[in-house]
């Protein structure tokens, strides 16, 4: 392998390198992009749209309670008192487990932190209050113990449990706002992603597309030349000869055209020898 081709080669090697590295980095910078988006959008997923899913539940299960509570006190099965009991200890359980989640979760700031603090401290006033509402439940036996109850159940318990549920609902209410800026914000960058993502694809395309045409006009054109002499050549024009730069090229092309220019050199000199020797035969004749 003499120099020349291993030159040809080597820029070869550098224009497939050059185009995977362009798909890589097309391929990689468009995946990571998206990735990010799709990240984004699963973080806002669950730090907002799941927390807002347990305060709901939380204030479902306590609506439970009140009804279980005053269903107690209105039945006057003993049996169906016992089981309102361990219903309202399991739903009391769930509302437990369900605070702990919601618990784990991320604040979205501030204003959220706040609403959380307030929520916290209103359940444990409702908490309380509930737990004295069983007890009241428990012993309502009588028509007068049974009053002492609606009276607790209609003022104290009901009050409490009404000013626990709406500061679930501004809470929520915190939470969804906090969503619906955050997915105004993803959305904005989605948008941006994907318009990067075309314009890169855009870029690339006309770069390849500039290097593909360069790459092909060097060869063609080449090829195209030396196509045209040896054409003429085999018409018996010597005249055609192949361009400088073409002649000098450190390729193989350039190793073809100045073969064929020599070739082509030499069928020249050769003409020339023979009409030389064709005038000196001619003048000996006349002599």
């Amino acid at each position: 392998m003499n120099f020349n081709n291993l030159r040809t080669r080597t820029k070869i090697l550098i224009m497939v390198i050059i185009a995977v590295a362009v798909a890589a980095v097309l391929g990689g910078g468009g995946s990571y992009l998206l990735q990010d988006s799709v990240d984004k959008y699963e973080y806002q997923i669950v730090n907002t749209v799941i927390p807002v899913r347990y305060l709901t539940a939380v204030k479902g299960e306590g609506w439970t309670i009140n009804a279980l509570l005053l269903e107690g006190v209105m039945t006057r099965d003993r049996a169906r008192v016992a089981a309102i009991g361990k219903e309202i200890d399991e739903t009391s359980g769930r509302i437990t487990e369900l605070m702990k989640q919601y618990d784990a979760t991320e604040s979205s700031g501030a204003e959220e932190d706040a609403a959380r603090k307030k929520m916290g401290e209103l359940r444990q006033v409702y908490l309380a209050d509930n737990a004295k509402g069983r007890e009241l439940a428990r012993n309502a036996v009588d028509p007068a113990t049974q009053d002492l109850f609606f009276t607790y159940y209609q003022t104290t318990l009901s009050n409490s449990f009404d000013t626990y549920v709406a500061s679930i609902d501004d809470l929520i209410a915190v939470a969804m706002k906090a969503y619906i800026t955050a997915q105004k914000e993803l959305d904005e960058d989605l948008s941006t992603t994907i318009t990067t993502f075309i314009t890169i694809v855009i870029v690339a395309a006309i770069v390849l597309f500039a290097f593909g045409l360069f790459l092909t006009r060097n060869v063609t054109s080449v090829l195209s030349e030396v196509t045209d002499v040896a054409v003429a050549m085999g018409d018996n024009d010597l005249t055609h000869r192949l361009s400088k730069g073409t002649v000098e090229r450190g390729d193989e092309f350039g190793d073809m055209g100045r073969a064929l220019d020599g070739m082509q050199t030499n069928l020249i000199n050769a003409m020339k020898s023979v009409g030389s020797i064709a005038e000196s035969i001619a003048a000996s004749s006349e002599e």
